[in-house]
């Protein structure tokens, strides 16, 4: 699904920014943060932005009255925010040590 999403952004001759952080925005300048090297990124001439975010985990599952915590595992954006195949490796990973 993301490779399509992606494979349309580049048809559409959008340019895509991977690892930028939205600061603000104003009439036509986006004013990003690179999210490596936490570098300030101006970009000029903007006529839209599209996020794809999500860079807090949630854990509110993790903790389920009456389960033992020890046969609970976290995978996947509930321990850091990632991509699903970085997910699903952490699942794999888990269920093969199960």
């Amino acid at each position: 699904m993301r490779n399509a999403m992606v494979a349309a952004a580049v048809e559409a001759k959008a340019e895509i920014l991977p690892n930028g952080r939205l600061r603000g925005a104003d009439d036509d300048t986006a004013y990003l943060q690179h999210t490596l090297t936490e570098r300030q990124v101006l970009v000029e001439g903007v006529g839209a932005v599209v996020l794809a975010q999500g860079h807090a985990s949630v854990a509110d599952l993790l903790e389920v009255d009456g389960f033992p915590r020890e046969r609970i595992h976290a995978v996947g954006d509930c321990l850091s925010p990632r991509t699903v195949e970085e997910a699903v490796l952490e699942g794999l990973t888990v269920v093969s040590a199960i």
